[in-house]
């Protein structure tokens, strides 16, 4: 008996710009939004990295600190969206592009049992962010300690950039990653802190010796 071979009719998937989205491109699963093709996607999270970039070097106008941006972590080969030298600690930011997204932060147990935290991004779990972000951090402060500056903070830092992020302090924390969003960036990197000018310059001066640029 010869086989069958049932042929089903190709869906075409296109993007909100029109196109059409290759198979390749195709989510998966459903994000709750309509998807977008490459040039999109990457158009979005270009917009994502502004953002961060313009409240950042506000801050640098203001003279709250320094910003380096995309820069290479030499022990990985990764690459750092933004570190910025404030007055209380080295912040690494991590730009995440979820737009619309609800942002959250779960946590199970505590008290009688270990008490676990989650981060959901859309109801899915992507607790993944934290640790890449984490790891970031280790590798940064890791440079640092190399320039004499074992003592220095080094703060990891999620940026949502049109997410939908929760309004109460404690689920803006999560395993010591600061959650944020284009409106309390500025706010979460620039507070005071016991570093004057000339530590902050030393700081930034010790990680361009560093790490490379990507650009």
């Amino acid at each position: 008996m010869a086989d069958i071979f049932v042929m089903r009719p190709r869906v075409a998937v296109l993007c909100t710009c029109g196109s059409e989205i290759a198979l390749t491109e195709q989510p998966t699963r459903d994000s709750g939004r309509s998807p977008l093709c490459a040039s999109c996607r990457d158009a979005e999270a270009a917009e994502s990295a502004l953002i961060s970039r313009r409240a950042l070097t506000a801050l640098v106008a203001d003279e709250r600190g320094y910003a380096l941006h995309r820069r290479i972590l030499p022990q990985t080969g990764t690459t750092v969206d933004h570190i910025f030298v404030g007055a209380g600690a080295v912040y690494v930011i991590s730009d995440e592009l979820t737009p619309t997204a609800e942002v959250a932060v779960e946590r199970h147990g505590g008290r009688f049992s270990p008490l676990s935290e989650t981060l959901t991004v859309d109801g899915r779990t992507r607790t993944d962010l934290v640790d890449a972000v984490r790891a970031q951090c280790a590798q940064v402060a890791a440079c640092l300690a190399e320039r004499g500056q074992a003592d220095v903070p080094v703060v990891p830092v999620l940026s949502f950039s049109r997410a939908h992020l929760s309004r109460r302090g404690r689920n803006r924390r999560i395993a010591g990653v600061r959650l944020v969003g284009p409106t309390t960036l500025a706010d979460e990197v620039g507070a005071d802190g016991l570093f004057d000018g000339d530590r902050r310059f030393a700081l930034a001066m010790a990680l361009v010796a560093r790490l490379p640029s990507a650009v």
